[in-house]
């Protein structure tokens, strides 16, 4: 795959990080009003991610502090809904990139009906999109 680096040196879709630190039982962390455990020592090591990487990363705003044991925590459930959001927001890029790819093949066989065979321009597309 290639490197595109973008507008002030980052690339146009960074990488997503989602800090999770497990058993907050077993280090007794409070909790705060949602239910949800919170830790200091892992708001300064967001706080150092977020300084070293973010200009390489998109990182969560968050760190998740769970207990391993409990299933359905609201930590947990606050997780699930973060991975979510990446997972829609990364499929709706794929999607945009299938329609391109798509239309650019109809533009290429319509112009140019001998020339090419049809899987061959897809994957000049597909090509494509990988240096990018």
């Amino acid at each position: 795959m290639g490197i595109f680096v973008g507008h002030a040196g980052r690339h146009p879709w960074p990488g997503k990080v989602v800090l999770v630190a497990t058993h907050a039982d077993k280090v007794n962390c409070a909790k705060n009003s949602r239910g949800e455990y919170t830790s200091t020592d892992a708001s300064l090591l967001l706080d150092t991610v977020r300084e070293k990487f973010y200009p390489d990363f998109d990182i969560a705003n968050r760190v998740f502090v769970v207990d391993a044991h409990l299933a359905m925590s609201p930590e947990l459930k606050a997780l699930r809904v973060c991975l979510g959001d990446i997972k829609h927001s990364i499929v709706h890029v794929s999607h945009t990139f299938q329609t391109f790819a798509s239309v650019v093949t109809v533009e290429f066989v319509n112009l140019f009906p001998h020339s090419f065979h049809v899987l061959e321009i897809y994957e000049i597309c597909c090509k494509f999109n990988s240096w990018i």
